[in-house]
């Protein structure tokens, strides 16, 4: 009790009544820090004063700390932190500078903006070969020379100058998808990748009345002339017909028709002149069905649920299926009274295949068939979930392709054709569309042009050959991912 007595007698005696109050505070000097100063006695008699930080943008960032009272006198370390894409500017208000911490001495009320940027990263564009890249700006920014704000969406469109395709993206983008977007979060490089488009057939295998070719499930290839049937274990041969030479006696003394296709279960289907189609299985041939002039060979189509498609000309020309492995046959109804070529799968399922009288379309794997369009159609292709069809027009050529619209069977101009004397007898079809290749088969020039799938618009550029091509256009057949264009003398491969 003796030591707690002495600091009450300073604590009651510390401030007198008689000492002065020069700022009339009701408190005396001797008690206030700030005499000079009107204040209260929460602050020992001085003022209290209000700092407030504003962020601009409000999601730009904070700081630390945004508010608060302080006594007269206080510095205070104030921090303006930035969210992800942004960075500290500058200060305004009751502040100013362009360091993120500031000191601020709380002599006034405060009242400060920390204002931030969107952070700023740099696109670098590159390629190799010849083309440009056209840059636009989706979304979030515009671009300030060279720089973007962050968060900027950018699409990259890549042409190519004539004679050259577009590749690839390398670098902050990858693959070969045009146009393709990239999101500044960084700084980016993209290059593009330009090759000079060239077409060249290179021969693999030669012989005579060459039809088609096909590879099996047993990783034979099986060719067909116009009167044999051959196997081989290579595409460029040899080809022997020993174990499969086909036997049976037919009419006009060839078989002449085009191969069809292999079965679910591993059967070959062969079609003939005038005797239908003939079954190749367990090392016998027999016949199955749908005898009488003409079914060519491209139009066989071996459905997921095992029915086969087949379009037959000539006698009772209609479109076929078989639900027993090409045993026997069902005519699809609405598809009689036409040499239909060029049948087609979609990724619906949906099959189209076209003639003289048009176009028809199944919805049903081939049992009906609907009319959807009547001009002269001489060739349909299935790419990149996309029918491509070759139609009468009246361009130069008298065809152009067009691109048929699934949705309302309308037609929009893909590309024109190469000046020819077009006609809708080819078995086998004129063009093919592969890997971003167009080819097709000039029947006047005795040529084959191509072009860039990605530029429709490009000029026709001549196929190059290696000798002249003597044998007429038979067809063209994708073999593990190759395409192979059949000559009636040469298999090239493209």
């Amino acid at each position: 009790m003796k030591k707690i007595l002495p600091l009450l007698f300073l604590i009651l005696f510390a401030c007198k009544k008689d000492d002065p109050d020069t700022d009339n505070d009701g408190i005396n000097d001797d008690c206030d820090d700030c005499p000079e100063l009107v204040g209260t006695s929460a602050y020992n008699g001085c003022p209290a004063y209000t700092l407030s930080v504003n962020v601009n943008p409000a999601e730009a960032g904070k700081a630390v700390p945004s508010s608060g009272t302080y006594k007269h006198g206080t510095t205070i370390d104030v921090a303006a932190v930035a969210n992800g894409e942004y960075v500290f500017d500058n200060w305004t208000g009751d502040a100013s500078g362009n360091s993120s911490t500031i000191k601020v001495t709380m002599n006034s009320n405060k009242n400060m903006t920390a204002n931030f940027v969107k952070e700023k990263y740099t696109l670098t564009l590159d390629k190799i070969g010849e083309g440009n890249v056209a840059k636009e700006i989706i979304q979030a920014g515009s671009p300030e020379k060279s720089d973007h704000n962050s968060g900027t969406i950018i699409q990259l469109t890549a042409t190519a100058s004539e004679g050259w395709e577009f590749i690839e993206w390398k670098g902050d983008i990858t693959g070969s998808t045009n146009p393709s977007q990239i999101t500044m979060d960084s700084n980016k490089t993209v290059l593009a990748v330009f090759e000079k488009f060239q077409c060249a057939l290179e021969p693999v295998f030669s012989s005579e009345k060459i039809r088609n070719v096909i590879k099996t499930s047993s990783n034979e290839y099986i060719l067909r002339t116009e009167n044999e049937v051959y196997k081989s274990s290579s595409i460029s041969g040899p080809f022997s017909s020993s174990g499969i030479s086909f036997s049976p006696s037919v009419s006009r003394g060839d078989i002449h028709g085009y191969l069809l296709g292999e079965t679910k279960n591993g059967a070959i289907l062969v079609s003939t002149k005038d005797n239908g189609i003939y079954r190749y299985e367990n090392n016998q041939w027999s016949t199955s069905g749908l005898s009488g002039y003409g079914t060519s060979g491209n139009d066989f189509l071996l459905l997921p649920s095992d029915r086969v498609i087949v379009a037959k000309q000539g006698f009772s020309r209609a479109m076929y299926y078989s639900d027993d492995d090409g045993k026997n046959w069902t005519q699809g109804s609405g598809s009689g009274g036409e040499d239909w070529r060029h049948l087609v799968r979609t990724t619906d399922g949906n099959l189209y295949i076209g003639a003289g009288q048009g176009i028809i379309k199944s919805t049903n794997n081939g049992e009906s068939w609907e009319k959807i369009n009547t001009t002269l159609t001489i060739d349909l292709k299935y790419y990149d979930n996309k029918i491509y069809v070759i139609l009468q027009d009246n361009s130069s050529s008298g065809y152009s392709i067009f691109e048929l619209n699934e949705s309302d069977n309308s037609l929009n101009l893909f590309s024109d054709l190469p000046t020819d004397n077009y006609d809708a007898s080819g078995y086998q079809g004129f063009y093919i569309i592969h890997n971003d290749v167009i080819v097709i088969w000039s029947k006047t020039e005795r040529k084959y042009y191509c072009k860039s799938y990605l530029t429709p618009d490009a000029n026709w550029k001549e196929v190059e050959v290696s000798s002249e091509i003597t044998g007429d256009h038979i067809g063209y057949n994708i073999i593990d991912d190759q395409l192979y264009v059949i000559n009636s003398n040469t298999i090239f491969r493209f």
